[in-house]
Parts: C-alpha cells; sequence; structure tokens
C-alpha cells in the first residue's frame, strides 16, 4: 500500500493506540522512499538487548548514558531529530522522538511507557508509577509534577497558568500527529518544499486538527505551489471557522483556485 494512504489510515483507524515504529517508519518512507523500516525495527530492538533491566532507570540510563543519545539543542530544528532513521543514525533529537524511542524500547522489554504531551516539551511516565516523568531530552532525568510546571514556566509566555491535563498520558496517534507537525515546521524552517508538501498533507490528514491550523497548512501548500490541495483545504476550513471568518478564508481558496488557471 502506498505510504501515504498507509499512514493516514492507521492514524484515522479504530485503535487509539497504534504501533508507534510502524507509524514513525512510514514518515521515514516519505523523506527517504528507499527507508528499511524492518532495518530500523531491529535497530530498535537491538537497543533493547542491551538494557540490563526492564525499568525506566536502566533503559534510560542504556540509551542516553551509554549508548550517547541526546538532545539536539544545535540543529534542533533539522528534520533528521524528527525521522527515525535519523535519530538512530545520530543519536540525536527533539523531546518528543527521543521520548517516543524510550517508550518503544521499553515496550521491547514488556515495560510499558506512556508519552506526555506537556505544551512545548514533550515527556515520558511509566505507567505503573504514574507520578515518575522523564526527560529525555535531557538525558532521561526523572521529574516530578513540580519540576514539570517550572520547565512549563521558563517556555511559556509570561502569566501562562499551567493545568493539571498538561500531564496527561497520550496516544500513539497523538504523537505521530505532533511528529508530522514538527516536520511541517522543519521543512518550512529549511525551505525544503517538496518535503514539506508531503508533511503537509499527512499532518492535514491528522484527526483532532483545528480549523486555524488547517488554515496555516493551507497557506504551506500554497508556498510550494499545491494551489489545488490549498484551495481544497482552505475550503473545507472555511466550513469549520466563525461566520466573521468564512468569507476572508473562502477569498483565499478564490485566490488558490486563481493560481490554476
Amino acid at each position: 500500500m502506498d505510504a501515504t494512504l498507509r499512514f493516514v489510515e492507521l492514524v484515522n483507524g479504530p485503535a487509539k493506540n497504534i504501533d508507534l515504529i510502524d507509524g514513525w517508519s512510514l514518515l521515514d518512507l516519505h523523506a527517504e522512499p528507499d527507508a528499511d523500516p524492518d532495518a530500523l525495527r531491529q535497530q530498535v530492538d537491538a537497543l533493547a538487548h542491551q538494557c540490563p533491566e526492564a525499568t525506566i532507570e536502566a533503559i534510560s540510563h542504556t540509551l542516553f548514558g551509554e549508548l550517547g543519545f541526546a538532545g539536539d539543542s544545535d540543529h534542533y530544528y533539522s528534520p533528521s531529530n524528527s525521522l527515525l532513521s535519523g535519530v538512530l543514525r545520530r543519536r540525536k533529537g527533539l523531546p518528543i522522538s527521543l521520548a517516543a524511542l524510550l517508550i518503544e524500547v521499553g515496550a521491547k522489554l514488556g515495560a510499558t511507557f506512556d508519552g506526555v504531551g506537556m505544551p512545548g516539551h514533550f515527556l515520558v511516565r511509566d505507567r505503573s508509577r504514574p507520578e515518575v516523568l522523564v526527560d529525555a531530552f535531557a538525558g532521561g532525568v526523572l521529574l516530578s509534577p513540580k519540576d514539570c510546571k517550572a520547565i512549563f514556566a521558563k517556555l511559556a509566555a509570561p502569566g501562562t497558568p499551567f493545568l493539571a491535563q498538561y500531564l496527561d498520558s497520550v496516544s500513539s496517534i497523538q504523537i505521530l500527529a505532533r511528529m508530522s507537525a514538527n516536520l511541517v515546521n522543519a521543512y518550512r524552517r529549511a525551505d525544503e518544499r517538496k518535503n514539506l508538501r508531503w508533511a503537509v498533507r499527512l499532518r492535514s490528514r491528522c484527526p483532532a486538527v483545528t480549523p486555524e491550523e488547517q488554515i496555516q497548512l493551507a497557506e504551506a501548500l500554497f508556498y510550494t505551489g499545491a494551489f489545488d490541495e490549498a484551495a481544497a483545504l482552505y475550503e473545507a476550513s472555511s466550513e469549520l471557522v466563525p461566520a466573521t471568518h468564512k468569507a476572508k478564508v473562502a477569498d483565499l481558496a478564490r485566490q488558490a483556485r486563481a493560481k490554476l488557471n
């Protein structure tokens, strides 16, 4: 099956939690058509075999201590930080990609870790000890809810309240959706229009995309020259935005359609 159709089917299926490596590998197939998902999975298996215990402390020590996986502060917006092949090859990544690796290595060992989608900084929770949170980007450091609140305060606009729901666990589908959004941002920054186009297509087909983000994605498609797709997304968005915005969004759709003439 086509990688795009497979990804859309996966994230829109009935299961809340899906095979994260399967979905992550599909992102790689878009960026590198010759990528081998089976080989990527085997590399993750090999990492699990090097962990002495199935505890979050032992796995974090192996990955972030002994094997040198680390947050990439120097090239934070590099697309490689969001792709499984890039993370495995460079041993660098974003908070969410390193968290996903920790989650999947844990799963190979029979442990159950959840992603925690705190705005601005993705974390990991040990499901058997819900109070235990891990910052994979910071080398696997253990955090308390109070620590998380302090991190959020540094990242958010001054005065932004910290909500308890920010520490809720998220599903595999939500992780993949956030990864695809990160790729949209990375390719836009790098002016890689060909890759930006497929990243936008995937992100726009993820569940729970807001009308505001749909408009931003349509703008990105327009930027890449995909005027027909941009128009279609603008038109879909115009049905969802408040009445005061409908005319403006409809006009953007007409502008995109005009580019096709």
